[in-house]
């Protein structure tokens, strides 16, 4: 076994596993279907749901099946598990590795769509970059159970908005 991800509900388990041009594996977890009750009892990066990880599965080391890298923007910290990437997704889908884009700081661009599938019109495409807190599950406290087509709607926008009200 290579890491061990609680299961809140069995939905929303989504993502996959890939690796970037760095030879790092991305695993792309969903939230588990977080409720507004789990909400309360989550710090937000205590465990790996909704987080894109990183890690160097390359390694020599006996103690541990990977090795964190140096440049994951949790690497030094004694709150968050280092192996996190990105967190605060919902339901992501499929994902891909943009190999053209990375800078300096081991940021890379991995593209994912989100699986939800509440609104089937509304396809989205996240770009999810390092250190970077998507917060969905805030959009989904704002608007749990909306019906409204959200087709021209850029997420990313609401996101932006919501974060900064906390």
């Amino acid at each position: 076994m290579l890491i061990e991800v609680a299961e809140l509900h069995r939905k929303h388990l989504g993502g996959q596993l890939l690796f970037g041009p760095d030879g790092l594996l991305h695993i792309v977890l969903g939230d588990g279907m977080i409720t507004l009750d789990d909400m309360e009892e989550m710090d937000g990066l205590s465990d790996f749901t909704g987080s894109v990880l990183r890690v160097d599965v390359d390694t020599d080391c006996c103690t541990a099946p990977y090795s964190i890298p140096r440049n994951n923007p949790y690497f030094n910290s004694t709150n968050q598990p280092p192996e996190i990437f990105a967190h605060g997704l919902h339901d992501p889908g499929r994902c891909a590795v943009d190999r053209h884009h990375t800078d300096n700081n081991g940021s890379l661009l991995i593209l994912c769509t989100d699986a939800s599938g509440r609104n089937a019109s509304a396809g989205r495409i996240l770009a999810i970059t390092k250190g970077k807190d998507y917060g969905e599950f805030l959009l989904l406290m704002v608007f749990p159970n909306s019906t409204e087509d959200v087709s021209q709607m850029a997420p990313y926008s609401l996101y932006s908005a919501l974060l900064l009200s906390r």
